[in-house]
């Protein structure tokens, strides 16, 4: 009886993990954050390069739109080609002329 009511959790919180989180918004509590680009000027460009990697001259790669605060972006690299995946970046908002948004 003990095993069955553990392999329901097990399943319910497996389903959970991997089917809904993963797809619910950051808002509400969930794991879908945006994918963005940051865009910079030339002088930021030198400064972002040593922080994020860089697509082009003025754009990020694909980032993770993890939080934002009043002075600071908080985001991950959402490359999975990239040597630092996975590693999350404090990036200044005086750093940033724009956002692009490539998946809400």
């Amino acid at each position: 009886m003990l095993s069955a009511a553990l392999s329901v959790v097990y399943n319910a919180v497996f389903i959970y993990s991997t089917e809904v989180y993963p797809k619910m918004s950051p808002s509400i509590g969930g794991g879908n954050f945006p994918i963005v680009q940051l865009v910079t000027d030339t002088d930021a460009t030198n400064v972002m390069q040593h922080i994020v990697p860089m697509a082009n001259d003025a754009k990020t790669q694909p980032l993770k739109m993890l939080e934002e605060s009043t002075k600071y972006y908080i985001v991950a690299v959402a490359s999975s080609n990239s040597p630092s995946t996975n590693s999350t970046c404090l990036v200044e908002k005086t750093l940033v002329k724009g956002i692009v948004s490539l998946r809400p």
